[in-house]
Protein backbone atom coordinates (compact mmCIF):
# COMPACT_ATOMS: atom_id res chain seq x y z
CA UNK A 1 0.00 0.00 0.00
CA UNK A 2 0.92 3.21 -0.70
CA UNK A 3 1.94 5.63 2.10
CA UNK A 4 -0.83 8.21 1.08
CA UNK A 5 -2.92 5.44 1.25
CA UNK A 6 -1.58 4.22 4.61
CA UNK A 7 -2.25 7.81 5.67
CA UNK A 8 -5.67 7.63 4.34
CA UNK A 9 -6.36 4.29 6.65
CA UNK A 10 -4.96 5.54 9.50
CA UNK A 11 -7.01 9.20 9.35
CA UNK A 12 -10.28 6.94 8.33
CA UNK A 13 -9.58 4.76 11.77
CA UNK A 14 -8.95 7.87 14.41
CA UNK A 15 -11.71 9.31 12.55
CA UNK A 16 -14.46 6.27 12.60
CA UNK A 17 -16.02 7.59 15.79
CA UNK A 18 -17.53 10.11 14.29
CA UNK A 19 -18.95 8.22 11.05
CA UNK A 20 -22.27 9.21 9.29
CA UNK A 21 -25.62 8.37 10.39
CA UNK A 22 -26.99 5.17 8.43
CA UNK A 23 -28.22 5.32 5.20
CA UNK A 24 -32.01 4.51 6.07
CA UNK A 25 -32.78 4.45 3.07
CA UNK A 26 -30.19 1.32 2.41
CA UNK A 27 -31.97 -2.48 2.68
CA UNK A 28 -30.07 -4.60 5.18
CA UNK A 29 -28.60 -6.87 1.75
CA UNK A 30 -27.23 -3.69 0.35
CA UNK A 31 -25.13 -2.58 3.40
CA UNK A 32 -23.78 -6.22 3.45
CA UNK A 33 -23.11 -6.66 -0.27
CA UNK A 34 -21.44 -2.73 0.29
CA UNK A 35 -18.96 -3.41 2.90
CA UNK A 36 -17.96 -7.25 1.23
CA UNK A 37 -16.88 -4.92 -2.27
CA UNK A 38 -15.18 -2.43 0.03
CA UNK A 39 -13.88 -5.06 1.52
CA UNK A 40 -12.39 -6.84 -1.38
CA UNK A 41 -11.25 -3.39 -2.83
CA UNK A 42 -9.37 -2.81 0.23
CA UNK A 43 -7.34 -5.68 -0.42
CA UNK A 44 -6.87 -4.95 -4.31
CA UNK A 45 -5.68 -1.35 -3.41
CA UNK A 46 -3.19 -3.29 -0.79
CA UNK A 47 -2.17 -5.19 -4.34
CA UNK A 48 -1.81 -2.42 -6.27
CA UNK A 49 -4.64 -3.68 -8.67
CA UNK A 50 -6.56 -0.45 -8.59
CA UNK A 51 -8.23 -1.37 -11.65
CA UNK A 52 -10.45 -3.94 -9.82
CA UNK A 53 -10.85 -2.24 -7.07
CA UNK A 54 -12.28 0.95 -8.08
CA UNK A 55 -15.32 -0.16 -9.90
CA UNK A 56 -15.65 -2.60 -6.65
CA UNK A 57 -15.43 1.15 -4.89
CA UNK A 58 -17.85 2.56 -6.94
CA UNK A 59 -20.54 -0.23 -6.49
CA UNK A 60 -20.11 -0.08 -2.95
CA UNK A 61 -20.99 3.74 -3.22
CA UNK A 62 -24.00 3.37 -5.21
CA UNK A 63 -25.56 0.64 -2.78
CA UNK A 64 -24.54 2.29 0.82
CA UNK A 65 -22.82 6.10 0.92
CA UNK A 66 -20.24 7.42 2.79
CA UNK A 67 -17.77 9.44 3.28
CA UNK A 68 -14.97 6.75 3.93
CA UNK A 69 -15.78 5.05 0.75
CA UNK A 70 -16.21 7.81 -1.21
CA UNK A 71 -12.13 8.85 0.12
CA UNK A 72 -11.50 5.48 -0.87
CA UNK A 73 -12.30 5.95 -4.14
CA UNK A 74 -11.17 9.30 -5.03
CA UNK A 75 -7.71 7.91 -3.90
CA UNK A 76 -8.05 4.71 -6.34
CA UNK A 77 -9.37 7.07 -9.22
CA UNK A 78 -5.77 8.79 -8.49
CA UNK A 79 -4.40 5.95 -8.69
CA UNK A 80 -5.37 4.94 -12.60
CA UNK A 81 -5.03 8.56 -14.05
CA UNK A 82 -8.46 9.73 -13.72
CA UNK A 83 -7.17 12.91 -12.14
CA UNK A 84 -10.23 15.02 -12.58
CA UNK A 85 -12.43 12.19 -11.11
CA UNK A 86 -10.22 11.73 -8.34
CA UNK A 87 -10.69 15.65 -7.50
CA UNK A 88 -14.37 15.81 -7.81
CA UNK A 89 -14.63 12.76 -5.39
CA UNK A 90 -12.67 14.13 -2.55
CA UNK A 91 -14.55 17.36 -2.66
CA UNK A 92 -17.77 15.61 -2.22
CA UNK A 93 -16.19 13.58 0.40
CA UNK A 94 -15.52 17.26 1.96
CA UNK A 95 -18.88 18.39 1.55
CA UNK A 96 -20.38 15.15 2.83
CA UNK A 97 -17.91 15.42 5.84
CA UNK A 98 -19.17 18.93 6.56
CA UNK A 99 -22.55 18.16 6.49
CA UNK A 100 -22.30 15.48 8.67
CA UNK A 101 -20.16 16.99 11.27
CA UNK A 102 -16.95 14.61 10.53
CA UNK A 103 -14.47 17.53 10.66
CA UNK A 104 -10.77 15.34 10.39
CA UNK A 105 -12.58 13.68 7.06
CA UNK A 106 -13.46 17.05 5.46
CA UNK A 107 -9.95 18.19 6.75
CA UNK A 108 -7.93 15.36 4.68
CA UNK A 109 -10.53 15.68 2.03
CA UNK A 110 -10.05 19.20 0.86
CA UNK A 111 -6.11 19.15 1.07
CA UNK A 112 -5.99 15.97 -1.42
CA UNK A 113 -8.47 18.12 -3.37
CA UNK A 114 -6.32 21.18 -3.01
CA UNK A 115 -3.16 19.01 -3.74
CA UNK A 116 -4.54 18.25 -7.29
CA UNK A 117 -6.07 21.15 -8.27
CA UNK A 118 -3.05 22.42 -10.18
CA UNK A 119 -2.52 19.17 -12.14
CA UNK A 120 -6.18 19.20 -13.88
CA UNK A 121 -6.97 19.39 -17.40
CA UNK A 122 -9.99 21.26 -18.66
CA UNK A 123 -12.40 21.41 -21.34
CA UNK A 124 -14.05 24.60 -22.73
CA UNK A 125 -16.35 24.82 -25.40
CA UNK A 126 -16.50 27.38 -28.10
CA UNK A 127 -20.43 27.13 -29.28
CA UNK A 128 -20.92 29.05 -32.48
CA UNK A 129 -24.37 29.57 -32.17
CA UNK A 130 -25.19 29.48 -28.08
CA UNK A 131 -28.70 30.86 -29.04
CA UNK A 132 -30.01 28.19 -31.33
CA UNK A 133 -33.64 26.77 -30.42
CA UNK A 134 -33.47 23.94 -28.14
CA UNK A 135 -29.48 22.87 -28.84
CA UNK A 136 -28.63 20.81 -26.18
CA UNK A 137 -25.15 19.40 -25.93
CA UNK A 138 -23.59 16.27 -23.99
CA UNK A 139 -20.40 14.36 -23.76
CA UNK A 140 -19.60 10.76 -23.82
CA UNK A 141 -16.50 8.90 -22.96
CA UNK A 142 -15.54 5.00 -23.01
CA UNK A 143 -16.45 4.58 -19.67
CA UNK A 144 -19.83 6.00 -19.58
CA UNK A 145 -22.82 4.24 -20.49
CA UNK A 146 -24.93 6.71 -21.97
CA UNK A 147 -23.90 10.44 -22.90
CA UNK A 148 -23.89 13.10 -20.37
CA UNK A 149 -25.40 16.38 -20.66
CA UNK A 150 -23.92 19.80 -20.09
CA UNK A 151 -25.81 22.14 -18.48
CA UNK A 152 -25.89 25.92 -20.97
CA UNK A 153 -24.42 27.71 -17.73
CA UNK A 154 -21.71 25.62 -18.29
CA UNK A 155 -21.22 26.35 -21.60
CA UNK A 156 -18.88 28.99 -20.88
CA UNK A 157 -16.47 27.45 -18.45
CA UNK A 158 -13.80 25.66 -18.10
CA UNK A 159 -14.60 21.48 -17.24
CA UNK A 160 -12.05 19.97 -15.29
CA UNK A 161 -12.43 16.28 -17.58
CA UNK A 162 -10.00 12.73 -17.05
CA UNK A 163 -7.66 12.55 -19.47
CA UNK A 164 -8.76 10.43 -22.66
CA UNK A 165 -11.05 10.71 -25.74
CA UNK A 166 -14.18 12.44 -25.14
CA UNK A 167 -17.13 12.86 -27.70
CA UNK A 168 -19.33 15.95 -27.56
CA UNK A 169 -22.59 15.42 -29.49
CA UNK A 170 -25.14 18.46 -30.43
CA UNK A 171 -28.63 18.06 -31.27
CA UNK A 172 -31.82 20.62 -31.78
CA UNK A 173 -35.47 20.06 -33.18
CA UNK A 174 -35.17 21.07 -37.04
CA UNK A 175 -31.33 20.29 -37.43
CA UNK A 176 -28.71 17.33 -37.66
CA UNK A 177 -27.12 16.08 -35.20
CA UNK A 178 -23.42 16.62 -34.77
CA UNK A 179 -20.92 14.46 -33.20
CA UNK A 180 -16.75 15.32 -32.38
CA UNK A 181 -14.09 13.83 -30.74
CA UNK A 182 -11.43 15.62 -28.31
CA UNK A 183 -8.64 14.43 -27.26
CA UNK A 184 -7.80 15.77 -23.54
CA UNK A 185 -3.78 15.12 -22.48
CA UNK A 186 -2.69 13.97 -18.93
CA UNK A 187 -0.79 17.37 -18.63
CA UNK A 188 -2.67 20.47 -16.51
CA UNK A 189 -4.06 23.04 -18.98
CA UNK A 190 -7.17 23.88 -20.98
CA UNK A 191 -8.33 22.76 -24.57
CA UNK A 192 -10.79 24.31 -26.33
CA UNK A 193 -13.10 22.93 -28.80
CA UNK A 194 -15.52 24.30 -31.52
CA UNK A 195 -18.73 22.99 -31.65
CA UNK A 196 -20.25 24.39 -34.71
CA UNK A 197 -23.76 25.62 -36.19
CA UNK A 198 -25.78 22.85 -36.75
CA UNK A 199 -27.11 22.36 -40.18
CA UNK A 200 -30.67 22.41 -41.00
CA UNK A 201 -32.75 18.78 -41.40
CA UNK A 202 -33.20 18.35 -45.64
CA UNK A 203 -36.78 18.72 -46.62
CA UNK A 204 -37.85 15.21 -48.39
CA UNK A 205 -37.89 16.84 -51.89
CA UNK A 206 -42.14 15.85 -53.90
CA UNK A 207 -42.35 13.14 -56.23
CA UNK A 208 -42.42 14.58 -60.13
CA UNK A 209 -45.72 14.96 -61.52
CA UNK A 210 -46.65 13.69 -64.68
CA UNK A 211 -49.05 14.66 -67.56
CA UNK A 212 -52.28 14.30 -67.32
CA UNK A 213 -52.87 13.06 -71.24
CA UNK A 214 -50.89 11.08 -73.53
CA UNK A 215 -51.83 10.07 -77.51
CA UNK A 216 -52.42 6.49 -77.99
CA UNK A 217 -50.61 4.96 -81.27
CA UNK A 218 -53.23 3.79 -83.72
CA UNK A 219 -54.13 0.34 -83.72
CA UNK A 220 -53.22 -2.17 -86.40
CA UNK A 221 -56.72 -3.06 -88.25
CA UNK A 222 -56.84 -6.00 -90.95
CA UNK A 223 -55.43 -5.26 -94.36
CA UNK A 224 -57.80 -2.13 -95.85
CA UNK A 225 -59.00 -0.96 -92.75
CA UNK A 226 -57.41 2.66 -91.81
CA UNK A 227 -55.88 2.56 -88.63
CA UNK A 228 -57.62 4.88 -86.11
CA UNK A 229 -55.80 7.55 -83.56
CA UNK A 230 -57.65 6.77 -80.39
CA UNK A 231 -57.54 9.67 -77.68
CA UNK A 232 -56.01 8.14 -73.53
CA UNK A 233 -58.09 8.64 -71.07
CA UNK A 234 -57.15 10.89 -68.33
CA UNK A 235 -53.93 9.45 -66.33
CA UNK A 236 -54.36 8.72 -63.14
CA UNK A 237 -51.03 9.75 -61.88
CA UNK A 238 -52.35 13.27 -60.97
CA UNK A 239 -54.81 12.07 -59.23
CA UNK A 240 -52.58 10.11 -56.71
CA UNK A 241 -51.09 12.94 -55.23
CA UNK A 242 -53.97 13.65 -53.15
CA UNK A 243 -53.46 10.48 -51.39
CA UNK A 244 -49.50 11.11 -50.66
CA UNK A 245 -50.38 14.51 -49.35
CA UNK A 246 -53.10 13.34 -47.15
CA UNK A 247 -50.66 10.35 -45.74
CA UNK A 248 -47.75 12.64 -45.59
CA UNK A 249 -49.26 15.43 -43.64
CA UNK A 250 -50.79 12.54 -41.17
CA UNK A 251 -47.92 11.35 -40.56
CA UNK A 252 -46.12 14.27 -40.22
CA UNK A 253 -48.77 15.56 -37.46
CA UNK A 254 -48.14 12.30 -35.69
CA UNK A 255 -44.76 12.26 -35.52
CA UNK A 256 -44.76 16.10 -34.02
CA UNK A 257 -47.29 14.91 -31.38
CA UNK A 258 -44.65 12.19 -30.60
CA UNK A 259 -41.86 14.67 -30.59
CA UNK A 260 -43.44 17.22 -28.25
CA UNK A 261 -44.29 14.52 -26.06
CA UNK A 262 -40.54 13.35 -26.39
CA UNK A 263 -39.17 17.00 -25.80
CA UNK A 264 -41.48 17.52 -22.84
CA UNK A 265 -40.07 14.28 -20.55
CA UNK A 266 -36.58 15.56 -21.63
CA UNK A 267 -37.53 18.68 -19.79
CA UNK A 268 -38.94 17.00 -17.43
CA UNK A 269 -36.25 14.65 -16.54
CA UNK A 270 -33.75 17.69 -16.69
CA UNK A 271 -35.60 19.34 -14.50
CA UNK A 272 -35.69 16.07 -11.77
CA UNK A 273 -31.67 15.49 -12.64
CA UNK A 274 -31.15 19.45 -11.49
CA UNK A 275 -32.52 18.98 -8.30
CA UNK A 276 -30.22 15.83 -7.46
CA UNK A 277 -27.07 18.05 -8.37
CA UNK A 278 -24.97 20.30 -5.98
CA UNK A 279 -26.78 23.59 -5.93
CA UNK A 280 -22.96 25.53 -5.47
CA UNK A 281 -21.51 22.90 -8.10
CA UNK A 282 -23.61 22.06 -10.43
CA UNK A 283 -20.88 19.69 -12.18
CA UNK A 284 -21.53 17.48 -9.02
CA UNK A 285 -24.40 15.09 -9.16
CA UNK A 286 -25.57 11.96 -7.31
CA UNK A 287 -25.40 8.70 -10.24
CA UNK A 288 -29.70 8.95 -10.10
CA UNK A 289 -28.70 12.73 -11.37
CA UNK A 290 -26.32 11.40 -13.65
CA UNK A 291 -28.73 9.07 -15.14
CA UNK A 292 -31.72 11.37 -15.07
CA UNK A 293 -29.43 13.89 -17.23
CA UNK A 294 -28.58 11.12 -19.47
CA UNK A 295 -32.44 10.25 -19.56
CA UNK A 296 -33.08 13.66 -20.50
CA UNK A 297 -30.69 14.42 -23.39
CA UNK A 298 -32.11 11.23 -24.52
CA UNK A 299 -35.35 12.24 -24.69
CA UNK A 300 -34.52 15.74 -26.07
CA UNK A 301 -32.40 13.55 -28.91
CA UNK A 302 -35.64 11.46 -29.65
CA UNK A 303 -38.16 14.79 -29.67
CA UNK A 304 -35.96 16.84 -31.60
CA UNK A 305 -35.51 14.49 -34.77
CA UNK A 306 -39.23 13.66 -34.35
CA UNK A 307 -40.38 17.32 -34.67
CA UNK A 308 -37.77 17.74 -37.34
CA UNK A 309 -38.95 14.79 -39.20
CA UNK A 310 -42.78 15.86 -38.52
CA UNK A 311 -42.28 19.09 -39.67
CA UNK A 312 -40.57 18.23 -43.04
CA UNK A 313 -43.44 15.79 -43.81
CA UNK A 314 -46.12 18.06 -42.86
CA UNK A 315 -44.41 20.78 -45.89
CA UNK A 316 -44.06 17.89 -48.33
CA UNK A 317 -47.57 17.22 -47.57
CA UNK A 318 -48.36 20.57 -48.48
CA UNK A 319 -46.51 20.70 -51.71
CA UNK A 320 -48.23 17.69 -52.79
CA UNK A 321 -51.62 19.39 -51.90
CA UNK A 322 -49.98 22.18 -54.27
CA UNK A 323 -49.15 20.05 -57.24
CA UNK A 324 -52.22 17.82 -57.44
CA UNK A 325 -54.91 18.98 -60.10
CA UNK A 326 -57.56 20.99 -60.05
CA UNK A 327 -60.86 19.18 -60.58
CA UNK A 328 -64.26 20.66 -59.48
CA UNK A 329 -66.23 17.49 -60.36
CA UNK A 330 -63.49 15.77 -59.01
CA UNK A 331 -62.65 17.86 -56.03
CA UNK A 332 -66.93 17.36 -55.26
CA UNK A 333 -67.00 14.16 -55.61
CA UNK A 334 -63.82 13.18 -52.91
CA UNK A 335 -65.03 15.73 -50.70
CA UNK A 336 -62.11 15.54 -48.76
CA UNK A 337 -60.89 17.73 -45.79
CA UNK A 338 -58.37 18.45 -43.25
CA UNK A 339 -58.22 20.22 -40.05
CA UNK A 340 -55.00 20.46 -37.78
CA UNK A 341 -55.24 22.49 -34.42
CA UNK A 342 -53.91 22.45 -30.97
CA UNK A 343 -55.18 20.81 -28.05
CA UNK A 344 -54.12 21.42 -24.42
CA UNK A 345 -55.12 18.74 -20.77
CA UNK A 346 -53.89 17.97 -17.73
CA UNK A 347 -50.72 16.13 -18.95
CA UNK A 348 -49.56 18.81 -21.52
CA UNK A 349 -50.27 20.18 -25.46
CA UNK A 350 -49.58 19.17 -28.44
CA UNK A 351 -51.35 18.84 -31.91
CA UNK A 352 -54.35 17.49 -33.06
CA UNK A 353 -55.56 16.54 -37.10
CA UNK A 354 -59.29 15.27 -37.98
CA UNK A 355 -59.81 14.35 -41.56
CA UNK A 356 -62.51 12.89 -44.00
CA UNK A 357 -62.31 11.62 -47.74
Amino acid sequence: MTERALALLLTLSLTLIFSSTPALSQSADDRAAAEVLFNAAVKNMEGKNFNGACPQLEESERLDPGVGTLLYLADCYENVGRTASAWATFREAAYLARSSGQSERERVANEYADRLRPQLSYLQLVVETPKTDGLEIARKSDRMKSPKAIRQVMWSTAIPLDAGTHMIIANAPGRLEWRGDVIIPKKAGTVEFTVPALADTPVVAPPPSTANKQEVQPDKKDKGTKGEHVEADEDDGGSSLPMWAWIATGTGAVFSVVGLAAMNNGKSLSEEADGLCRRDDPTICSQEGYDKGAEATQAGETGGSLLGLGAALLITGGILFYLAPSDDDEAEARSASLSLHAAAGPQGGGLMLNGAW
